[in-house]
């Protein structure tokens, strides 16, 4: 799926009984840059509220590793916005383009762990706070991936 918003690729997750394999970044991503950016990893408490920002210039990629997270989305210029379940039953890639706020809900059962991309290095004057979204589950929420 793509929209004006973010852009979901599907991942393949191996298990077995040694754990699990997962490829979070190829390097055959649409519009992956040619510059190096950075990867980092995000653990959500249960029931906790994180992210609450955007960038004006940066686009990151997220992918779910463990539990299951809403991901709301709200576009800061036309006030487009969406809320994704990530789970890593079913794991993918969402690509979050700039001026796109982003709010990561962790469910109250459960922590997550997050892998992200993002194309640039970071810069705080790129990182715009905004307030949480909030996105009542059920009223648009579409799990990603399933």
């Amino acid at each position: 799926m793509n929209t004006n918003l973010y852009q979901i690729i599907e991942r393949r997750k191996i298990v077995d009984p040694r754990g699990f394999f997962l490829k979070t970044m190829t390097g055959f991503e649409p519009n992956l840059p040619q510059q190096f950016g950075e990867i980092y990893v995000i653990k959500g408490d249960a029931g906790q509220t994180r992210a609450n920002h955007y960038h004006n210039l940066a686009t990151e990629w997220f992918t779910i590793l463990h539990g299951r997270v809403y991901l709301n989305l709200r576009h800061v210029d036309t006030g487009e916005h969406a809320s994704l379940l990530l789970d890593d039953q079913a794991p993918v890639t969402v690509r979050i383009n700039p001026r796109v706020a982003h709010s990561l809900m962790g469910l109250a059962q459960c922590n997550y762990f997050l892998m992200a991309y993002t194309d640039v290095r970071y810069d705080p004057a790129d990182t715009v706070a905004y307030p949480p979204i909030c996105i009542e589950p059920g009223d648009d929420a579409e799990r990603a991936g399933g």
